[in-house]
């Protein structure tokens, strides 16, 4: 039977294969999330902010890494063979354990503000090997002067060897050979006769560089993919360029609703405790003082008591017998009394249908909180997807209004040339330079509705919106196919009808509670303590004093306001389900809409390809065309203008298809971010 990996160990560890893949900057905490298959709301719950998520989990591989390395060298004593079988173990770890590697590396590329505190993790690793060093040392086999500088040296020499082997999966892995040529340099007794080679007079220059070079080889292949992307500067100013995860990441830690719906879920399961708390018995310590006189102990003379009149004659038979015996004061001679009295008590009552029904409506209250925090973040990130394929559809309006402009100015030069060699006449030239200087107003409109973009963009990131932004422009289109069948099997995973669900059942719940309160409780109560008169005698025996009881209450007519109130919750129960039956019948409308509209997006994207690739050509003949004298300039404006709408109807089509995915996505109830064949694959078990 295998046992579910811990929440927090499998945060860990998904976090660190994230690392190793996109280093620290490429990986988001909602990238985690997901890898680690929970909610960023359980994620926060374990780690405040990604800075402590990357230390822990960054210690969490290198612990990995440790305990393998100290299997390797376990009970070996002598320091010479536990030195070799290190080196062999540490090379090792490059072919063995590639990805938990890279994920150790992506500290090198910390940002400064980040990176206090982290970087001693390496001097832990160094720390081994220096260990060992200096027990060798200390057996006579080095000077124990040497000890720092072969520990460098000789570390640097093994992780420069083995970032080569990461970098390029065609190097030769590093081996036991690698290693014993490496140490027979640095530590010649620690390797067979027979298994040491010549070194190479250039190694010792290698291995002096070895440490300097390791940060930047390392982790250089993990950002090459994204250095020559394209960028769009949709807020002119100083600025880094943004992907699409670091707008998204942006806009998901900045959205006041989303923090909010997180604290809302701190609340819940503060009432949750509540609702536990009412099956609990209760306990109090409680203490009292006080001082007074009470005159009702002082009796008439009926029982001899004070007050009476000495003269006077018994009027009773139990005047007679207690005739002269005045024992009890008259009430003005009553003095004033002191009583000290403290007691423990306890309180419990038993109400199971109760609680059963509180706790299990407080459970699904949370449950409900933490969905609808997962749909506001879908929600989020279509929102944001949209806004950052818009910024990128406006730069490429922008560009292909430049690239038409600089056509024109082109062709305002042929007609120039044409008129000088009495080609053309001065009106083809007057309508060219026309042609020309109507694209300026254009050309400004669209750099305005650029920044307005950028500027929407910014604001949903949390930023004002004149931060400079720059965007990576690079986009691609998902074209999996999609079939309806699968797209209605995702409906069912959508947060927005789970919350529905939910919200059903929380009443369902709420209905029970209201019957619960009108049936038969059983309640205990008791009580131990100590009263006396003097404070000093307060804890003495024989002033002690104790009672228990046990209720047993049995409700029998409230006026049918209970009744009442099942009748209206059940009511909301009704009203639930049926919303939810709705809900659910407008999902699979939406689902098949935004099916039918990606398709039709998507064919209208090849056609606009295939459009702008005839435009292209046309253009291309037209002005060899006009160059010869065999066309006018208003078949060369009449093709410019096709090649110009061509160009527009693709990347309008484009963004239509990138918006169209992101909705659709999130319409099957998953996190746009995520890829559609991804999404597809989970789909098809539950769609077949």
């Amino acid at each position: 039977m295998k046992h579910p990996i811990p929440t927090r160990e499998a945060i860990l560890t998904a976090a660190g294969r994230l690392y190793g893949r996109r280093g620290y900057a490429g990986a988001s905490m909602r990238q985690i999330a997901e890898e680690a298959n929970v909610t960023k709301a359980t994620l926060y719950h374990h780690f405040p902010d990604k800075a402590a998520l990357f230390k822990d989990a960054l210690a969490h591989s290198l612990a990995r890494l440790h305990t393998r390395m100290d299997e390797a060298t376990e009970g070996i004593e002598n320091p010479l063979i536990r030195l070799r079988a290190w080196v062999h173990a540490h090379l090792r770890q490059f072919v063995d354990q590639r990805e938990l590697v890279r994920q150790i590396y992506v500290i090198l590329f910390l940002p400064e503000e980040e990176a206090e505190g982290v970087g001693d993790v390496l001097w832990k690793q160094r720390g081994r090997l220096h260990q060992i060093l200096g027990e060798c040392a200390t057996a006579g086999h080095l000077d124990q002067d040497d000890v720092d500088d072969l520990c460098r040296d000789l570390m640097g020499a093994l992780e420069y060897s083995g970032a080569i082997s990461l970098l390029d999966p065609k190097a030769p892995r590093p081996g036991e050979e690698l290693g014993d040529r490496i140490l027979a340099r640095f530590v010649p007794a620690a390797v067979p006769a027979d298994h040491r080679s010549p070194t190479h007079p250039l190694r010792d220059v290698g291995r002096r560089l070895a440490t300097w070079l390791l940060p930047f080889v390392a982790t250089a292949g993990l950002w090459g993919a994204s250095a020559n992307a394209q960028t769009v500067e949709a807020v002119p100013g100083a600025g880094s360029p943004l992907a699409l995860d670091d707008c998204i990441e942006a806009a998901l830690e900045s959205n006041a609703g989303l923090r909010s719906a997180r604290e809302g879920t701190a609340e819940l399961a503060g009432r949750k405790k509540q609702a536990v708390a009412i099956g609990l018995p209760t306990l109090d310590a409680t203490g009292t003082w006080s001082r007074g006189r009470d005159p009702s102990f002082a009796l008439d003379q009926t029982f001899g008591g004070g007050g009476s009149d000495g003269d006077s004659e018994p009027t009773t038979p139990l005047d007679s017998l207690l005739a002269g015996f005045d024992f009890i004061p008259a009430p003005e001679d009553i003095p004033a009394q002191t009583f000290w009295r403290t007691s423990l008590n306890a309180h419990w009552e038993v109400q199971p249908s109760l609680i059963y029904n509180a706790v299990g409506a407080a459970s699904l209250g949370i449950r409900h909180q933490e969905v609808a925090i997962l749909d506001a973040e879908h929600r989020t990130v279509e929102e944001v997807t949209k806004a950052y394929h818009a910024v990128v559809m406006a730069g490429e309006q922008l560009d292909a209004l430049s690239a038409d402009s600089a056509a024109k100015k082109e062709f305002l030069d042929i007609t120039r040339r044409r008129l000088h060699l009495g080609y053309s006449t001065p009106l083809d030239t007057l309508r060219a330079r026309v042609a020309y200087a109507n694209l300026m107003p254009q050309q400004r409109s669209a750099a305005q509705a650029l920044r307005d973009a950028g500027s929407n963009l910014n604001v949903l990131m949390g930023l004002a919106p004149q931060t400079p932004l720059y965007v990576f422009s690079e986009a691609p289109l998902e074209t999996v196919p999609v079939s309806a069948d699968q797209a209605l099997a995702g409906v069912r995973t959508r947060p927005d009808l789970e919350q529905l669900e939910l919200y059903a059942r929380i009443l369902r719940k709420n209905r029970g509670a209201i019957k619960a309160e009108h049936r038969p409780t059983v309640s205990a109560d008791a009580a131990y303590g100590y009263v006396t008169g003097e404070f000093g005698d307060l804890f003495d025996k024989g002033h002690d004093f104790w009672n228990a009881s046990v209720t047993l209450r049995v409700p029998l007519f409230d006026g049918l306001r209970t009744k009442g109130r099942v009748q209206e919750a059940e009511a909301q129960v009704r009203r639930a389900y049926l919303e939810h039956e709705n809900a659910s019948r407008l999902a699979r409308l939406e689902v098949l809409s935004l099916l039918g509209e990606l398709e039709a997006a998507r064919a209208n994207h090849t056609a606009a390809q295939l459009n702008l690739v005839a435009a292209e050509d046309a253009l291309d003949q037209i002005r060899l065309r006009y160059e010869l004298g065999k066309a006018d300039y208003l078949s060369v404006l009449d093709v410019q203008a096709d090649r110009f709408l061509a160009r527009s109807n693709l990347i309008m089509t484009r963004n239509e298809v990138l918006s169209l995915t992101a909705s659709f996505k999130r319409a099957l109830g998953f996190c746009p971010a995520r890829p559609l064949a991804e999404i597809l694959n989970q789909l098809e078990p539950s769609g077949s």
